[in-house]
This record gives C-alpha cells, sequence and structure tokens, in this order.
C-alpha cells in the first residue's frame, strides 16, 4: 500500500475545497483502490500558518527575495521542499505584511535618483550610489526606467523636480 504525503491535515484540505465550491474534484485513487486526499500541492492551495509560524520563517523569506532576489514563485517552490507549503497569493500578501516590496520603485524616486545622477555625472563628476530600503540599486535600473519613459539627459535637467517647484 503506498502512501500519500500530507503536509497539511486532511480536514483542512476536505474544508478548503468544499468551502471553495470545488466538489467536483475527486479524490486521488492509491494502487490499492483506497481513497487519498489530494496534497496541496495537487490542489494548488497552501496551509494556514500561525503568525509564528510566519515569523519563523521570516529570515529566509528575507534572504531568498531581498539579498538573492529570487521570484515568488522559486520562495514557493522553496518553503514547499522545506514542509511549509503557501501558494503565491499567501506569501505576496505576507510579503506586502512585511514591507519588503522593495523591487518596485515608485516613479517619483525614479526621477530623483536620475536627476541626482546626472547632476553628479556632468557636475561633479562624481559616481551615484543609491540605497532603497537597505537595497543597493544599481545603473541598470535608472537607465531602463529612462528609456522605457523616453526621457533624454537634456529633458531631465529641464525638468523642475518636486523638491524644486
Amino acid at each position: 500500500m503506498s502512501t500519500v504525503k500530507r503536509l497539511c491535515a486532511p480536514e483542512t484540505i476536505n474544508s478548503k475545497i468544499s468551502k471553495t465550491g470545488r466538489d467536483k474534484v475527486s479524490p486521488i485513487m492509491d494502487s490499492s483502490m483506497s481513497f487519498a486526499f489530494p496534497t496541496p500541492s495537487e490542489t494548488r492551495q497552501g496551509c494556514r500558518y500561525s503568525i509564528a509560524q510566519w515569523e519563523a520563517q521570516k529570515p529566509t523569506i528575507h534572504r531568498l527575495y531581498i539579498e538573492q532576489d529570487r521570484t515568488t514563485g522559486d520562495i514557493v517552490s522553496i518553503l514547499e521542499e522545506n514542509g511549509f507549503v503557501v501558494t503565491e497569493k499567501q506569501l505576496k500578501d505576507r510579503l506586502k505584511k512585511w514591507k519588503f516590496n522593495t523591487k518596485n520603485i515608485k516613479e517619483r524616486a525614479m526621477f530623483g535618483m536620475a536627476r541626482s545622477r546626472l547632476r553628479r555625472r556632468k557636475f561633479k563628476a562624481k559616481p551615484s550610489i543609491f540605497i532603497i530600503d537597505g537595497k543597493l540599486e544599481g545603473d541598470a535600473k535608472i537607465d531602463r526606467f529612462l528609456k522605457r519613459n523616453k526621457i533624454s539627459d537634456s529633458s531631465l535637467l529641464s525638468m523642475t523636480s518636486p523638491v524644486d517647484g
């Protein structure tokens, strides 16, 4: 008789299936033809964890998301390998709650960094280093922003900044 690895309690899975209107999901049959409930990865649902359980994972998630710049999909897979089964939605909600959403820099901040970098290069011949939320931001991100918004160096200097205006 084969065994099915369960990472959540079966009653949790059953209640999630019935509550979400997924009554049409049929249980998976194992080789002995007895019923086995689908694992969370098969139903694409994570478990509900307490605040303490999430806090225990916080350093790992910080290391993966902020320091190693991993995607949320990668993090979900890594956490699942370690027995902490969550969905991408659950992870994204937790990242927002912890204010780990440092990958998207506001347009206003990007303009400020671009203007500052250009002024320092042109007038002082100095390089610029920007640290946003404890993370070093490189020139590539600023260059991509300027290219995407079709902003030239001359138009960047002629614009009034929120601080100047």
